[in-house]
């Protein structure tokens, strides 16, 4: 039987390259306008706006810590990102866990799921709707990275 990790990494490695970005380099601040420049290009090559989408830190290896889905990811990340620089609420354990001193603790990446490219879950036998998908993703990070998950809804669904 396979495990949780493997799983997980295994259907996010097949869309790592082709829709994935930095979005901070460890021990540097984050930059809100290269991330937003990043991020508009990237989506202006995915075949819709319709995603899941992975935030990940490079600690031994890719471990992801966030998953949301979105109909418009850069507005979304806009949002995230204004609400990472307050501080606030559920982004102050974002801010404890990513940065350090306003600089990054790990590589910080965010990959991009199009609806249109998830033809087969994380979770063999399991729906494969893009709300569906996003709660195995959630359950898979909750239950095999706990010290590291930033997501507070969609656990246990």
């Amino acid at each position: 039987m396979v495990d949780g990790r493997t799983l997980l990494d295994d259907w996010i490695q097949k869309f790592a390259d082709e829709f994935s970005i930095m979005l901070v380099a460890r021990s540097r601040p984050l930059d809100r306008k290269y991330v937003l420049k990043q991020l508009t290009e990237l989506v202006s090559k995915l075949p819709e706006k319709n995603v899941i989408y992975v935030l990940s830190i490079k600690k031994e290896g890719r471990v992801p810590v966030y998953v949301g889905k979105s109909d418009d990811p850069l507005i979304r990340w806009k949002e995230h990102l204004k609400r990472l620089k307050e501080g606030k609420g559920h982004y102050s354990k974002w801010r404890q866990t990513l940065f350090e001193k306003n600089q990054a603790k790990f590589d910080i990446c965010l990959s991009l799921v199009p609806k249109s490219r998830i033809s087969k879950p994380p979770i063999p036998e399991f729906p494969t709707t893009i709300g569906a998908v996003e709660y195995q993703l959630v359950e898979l990070v909750t239950e095999n990275y706990p010290g590291t998950a930033l997501n507070v809804e969609g656990k246990r669904r």
